[in-house]
């Protein structure tokens, strides 16, 4: 989750002197705020973290990156993490002593990913597949989470009958908007894009895939606002749902 789209306006987006600074590497700063728990551990493994998701797609930082892990949000809908594009970048974690090692490490490798979108590709305003991309880039660290590859992951969705259409959910509202189901459906719908970036990368390249995020930016004409889709024919041939069909066969092949 990125830019804070889904929290208040009076939330601190980077450390304050109330924040706790708990270790340095390379390219972070690691704070805690209002949070209790010995996170030590984190410091050397987010740093595996860095290395692993900057050779997926070649690419580095020069700067260091703030990196606060907080108390967890109480809400029915909240998020695990976010991500502000200040000057340095701040990416919250939200964890508590009960949150496993593995959600810290997926939830910190998925927003760490938005960093590296935001450099790469800072035309990509879709947001199914900016969050389906973050957590491509999460790979491993998501799967050992989930306890399952990407791919094994959406076979289950398949079997369990809680698949979601990429064509229907492309607004994302079903991950996003208060509801019941609403974390179930943010886990399903980002290991979905996640497993399905996969397959657009395996079998048509990282080149077309950026061709893919460089999507026309939204525009006001007579004071309506219009939003330009991914153009998924013009790149690849096929429409989304079309194509959804083809990587959907491949996973039950």
């Amino acid at each position: 989750m990125f830019n804070a789209l889904f929290h208040g306006s009076t939330m601190l987006t980077e450390p304050s002197e109330n924040d706790r600074e708990i270790g340095r590497t390379e390219h972070f700063v690691l704070y805690t705020r209002e949070n209790d728990s010995d996170l030590s551990w984190a410091i050397s493994e987010m740093e595996q973290i860095y290395l692993y998701e900057s050779s997926r797609i070649h690419t580095d930082f020069s700067e260091k990156i703030n990196v606060i892990i907080s108390n967890p949000d109480t809400g029915s809908c909240a998020p695990r993490g976010t991500t502000y594009f200040n000057d340095p970048t701040t990416i919250f974690v939200f964890a508590g002593p009960n949150t496993s090692k593995e959600q810290i490490l997926a939830t910190f490798a998925h927003e760490l990913g938005h960093s590296f979108i935001h450099s790469l590709y800072p035309s990509l305003s879709d947001i199914a597949l900016n969050e389906g991309m973050a957590t491509w880039f999460a790979g491993k660290y998501w799967e050992t989470w989930k306890e399952n590859s990407l791919d094994g992951q959406v076979r289950s969705f398949i079997n369990e009958q809680s698949y979601l259409p990429l064509y229907l959910n492309q607004d994302m509202s079903q991950a996003y908007e208060k509801s019941k189901e609403c974390l179930q459906n943010r886990d399903i719908l980002l290991t979905e894009l996640a497993s399905f970036i996969d397959f657009l990368i395996r079998e048509y390249g990282v080149e077309h895939l950026s061709s893919l995020f460089h999507v026309q930016q939204p525009a006001i004409i007579d004071s309506q606002r219009f939003i330009y889709p991914p153009d998924y024919p013009g790149i690849y041939g096929l429409e989304l749902n079309q194509l959804e069909h083809v990587w959907f066969n491949s996973i039950l092949e």
